[in-house]
């Protein structure tokens, strides 16, 4: 019904709806890195095209309103189960029981990577984008147990990408690339975001999908002109986890 039932409620209350929802997790249940990695493809289709729907209905009633995204559940979800059926088949009625942990990785962390530049390319469209869930459960930021707490790979990619926060998306893009994936699921191997904060630093964000060649780049700029630069990488084997 994707398509179909959006734009038939649309058409009925365009007048009272500021957000249309999205929800959509990944996974790698395959345990092919490069397919997996390309599902950015997928989010990225996913948010151009709900974007259309609602700009078809709001042509055919000539609104002038533009209704916005609210990607308000997303993220990396794998999940055995083994663990959970055992919590509710052999130990059941606990207080707060560790229910839909798993350990993610590196892997994990370069997807949601790809999402977060997704999610920023389409930000003027896009203004609300909720990672679910944030502690313990799925692909979290932190892992808890009792009075300890790691921090997850994917909360190294949130540290990093922090300097976009507040900041103005500007145009960006990446030229002679290789592709990755298979058939129409295939992207460029390096993924790019680009935004100028309040006092003029540029942040740009790479993410590198491949998964045995390093990347070399280049970077130009058309009219701004930094003076000096900082850099930090994230790097690692795709299976990595902290402990």
């Amino acid at each position: 019904t994707f398509g179909d039932w959006e734009y038939t409620v649309l058409d009925e209350c365009y007048d009272l709806v500021d957000y249309m929802s999205l929800h959509q997790y990944y996974g790698n249940a395959a345990n092919d890195t490069p397919d997996f990695l390309a599902n950015s493809k997928g989010m990225d289709d996913f948010i151009s095209g709900v974007v259309s729907i609602c700009d078809a209905v709001r042509a055919k009633k000539h609104a002038k309103k533009r209704i916005h995204l609210s990607f308000d559940e997303w993220n990396v979800w794998f999940h055995s189960n083994a663990a959970d059926d055992d919590i509710t088949q052999n130990h059941p009625w606990q207080v707060a029981p560790p229910m839909l942990e798993d350990i993610y990785t590196f892997e994990d962390a370069l997807a949601v990577g790809l999402m977060l530049i997704k999610l920023l390319k389409h930000a003027d469209r896009v203004k609300m984008a909720c990672i679910a869930q944030m502690v313990n459960v799925l692909q979290s930021v932190i892992l808890t147990e009792g009075p300890k707490m790691i921090k997850t790979p994917t909360y190294h990619v949130f540290h990093m990408y922090k300097y976009h926060q507040d900041a103005d998306l500007v145009e960006s893009y990446v030229e002679g690339l290789k592709e990755i994936g298979v058939e129409e699921f295939r992207v460029p191997s390096l993924h790019e975001s680009v935004s100028v904060s309040a006092d003029g630093t540029v942040n740009l964000t790479l993410n590198n999908l491949s998964v045995t060649e390093d990347s070399e780049v280049e970077v130009s700029f058309a009219e701004l002109a930094p003076s000096k630069v900082t850099a930090s990488i994230l790097t690692q084997k795709m299976d990595a986890y902290n402990t």
